[in-house]
């Protein structure tokens, strides 16, 4: 009988507790149950186009084939059109198994691809694979947008 009062008791000072009723002499509010994000992220109008400027010229050397090819991968990333570098070793080799460290920037935020050649083409000495990991991300405000608007349908309006 002494368990049963002593648990009653202590249920019924917890619920007191965890009332906080009015005469509990708090005297702060709660805070809202929601608040607004303090950027809000417009719609983007329209895709912006991503590929860098200055493409080489179709005989170019791999490297600076390689050069391009990591800007435009780059811009991608960011999914938002940015000032754009990439530089790789002047010694880089067409050479499969080759790997390399090339240094990509987007508007002055510098980013290393680790580059790995592959195989040339049979058909052509300047298609040369490749593969190409970057050492971090890059996340745009634009490209959050495009990725949150890209997933968001507006549901069709109900007849009823």
């Amino acid at each position: 009988m002494k368990i049963i009062a002593a648990v009653g008791l202590v249920g019924l000072l917890a619920t007191g507790c965890a009332d906080g009723g009015a005469d509990s002499g708090d005297d702060t509010e709660a805070a809202p149950a929601s608040t607004p994000l303090p950027q809000r992220l417009d719609q983007p109008d329209t895709d912006p186009e991503l590929e860098p400027t200055a493409s080489p010229a179709a005989d170019a050397p791999f490297v600076d084939q390689l050069e391009y090819e990591l800007r435009a991968k780059t811009l991608k990333m960011a999914a938002a059109q940015g000032a754009t570098t990439a530089k790789c070793p002047d010694d880089v080799r067409s050479k499969s198994g080759e790997q390399i460290t090339c240094t990509a920037t987007y508007d002055d935020l510098k980013l290393d691809w680790y580059v790995t050649i592959g195989d040339s083409a049979a058909w052509s000495d300047n298609y040369v694979q490749y593969e190409a990991s970057p050492s971090t991300g890059i996340l745009t405000r634009d490209g959050v947008a495009k990725l949150l608007f890209g997933n968001y349908r507006r549901l069709p309006a109900s007849t009823s």
